[in-house]
């Protein structure tokens, strides 16, 4: 089986596959709705993509699995300290969980949320800046 796809139900008919950027995509929109949330913050890979035009729709959220078929993610954000952070955060995994589940009746393991940087007006600062 490709590991780039996550069976989500096998029955009398066959299998069903997703493929593993689709729960990032979900993921992705779920986390950009959220009050809060500024944007989804990438790793040197994904600003490379971004770079050269191949900038990913998942960017920013990445996804593990366990060998019992559960998925956990990491989702990387830059916030706002106009709004409670731990708050934003939690409904972001909370929305996510939901989403997927909902979506693709996958069950949710764990949604790790990375504060990478916060925007104040229109200055996004970081552990960078200082």
């Amino acid at each position: 089986m490709n590991k780039e796809f996550i069976e989500i139900c096998t029955n009398d008919n066959g299998s069903i596959f997703i493929k593993e950027e689709v729960i990032k995509v979900i993921a992705a929109n779920t986390t950009i709705e959220i009050d809060g949330v500024m944007a989804l913050k990438g790793n040197t890979i994904d600003t490379v993509k971004k770079f050269i035009g191949t900038k990913s729709p998942g960017e920013g959220v990445y996804v593990e699995r366990d060998s019992t078929g559960d998925v956990s993610l990491n989702i990387y954000i830059s916030g706002t300290l106009e709004k409670n952070l731990k708050e934003v955060c939690q409904n972001v995994q909370m929305g996510v969980s939901e989403n997927i589940l909902k979506m693709t009746g996958l069950k949710v393991k764990a949604v790790n949320v990375y504060i990478e940087s916060i925007i104040v007006g229109d200055r996004e600062q970081s552990q960078k800046d200082e």
